[in-house]
């Protein structure tokens, strides 16, 4: 594997990471909202 290579995966790792996280926030934010 390349450099290159091991460096996009790492940035489809990160991407993954932040879509989960922003995905749990707006779940959060529905749980407010709905029982707030």
């Amino acid at each position: 594997m390349t450099v290159h290579q091991t460096r996009e995966k790492n940035m489809r790792k990160q991407m993954t990471r932040i879509s989960q996280q922003k995905c749990r926030g707006i779940l959060e934010f529905r749980k407010k909202i709905h029982y707030g």
